[in-house]
């Protein structure tokens, strides 16, 4: 699927995105905006394939510099620390990295 939207849509498209009006998309907000986008959840199966496009290096789990990357493609507007923080609510281990089980459950409970 190619999108193509100008400047102006794309800010605006973000700001809707942005419920908390702080200027930064959390992934909460990132999760609820393609959410809402499906008139059905995500299956597990294409959770998989998603996490597995953010998997970069194959590593059957994800660093904080492929989610910052999934940001950065997708131009969402955030904070380090914000992303930092995200990550740590997600990584419910603390191995620093995030499994598809815990992206699966975090995905599920928003």
């Amino acid at each position: 699927m190619n999108v193509s939207l100008k400047e102006n849509e794309l800010e605006n498209f973000i700001k809707s995105i942005d419920q908390n009006n702080d200027g930064h998309i959390d992934f909460d907000e990132f999760i609820h905006a393609f959410s809402d986008m499906f008139s059905r959840k995500l299956t597990r199966d294409e959770l998989k394939q998603v996490f597995s496009l953010m998997d970069k290096d194959n590593s059957s789990s994800l660093n904080i510099d492929e989610v910052e990357e999934v940001y950065q493609k997708l131009r969402i507007p955030y904070s380090k620390e914000g992303l930092v923080r995200m990550f740590e609510q997600i990584d419910k281990d603390n191995s620093g990295f995030i499994s598809f089980d815990e992206f699966f459950d975090y995905i599920e409970i928003i």
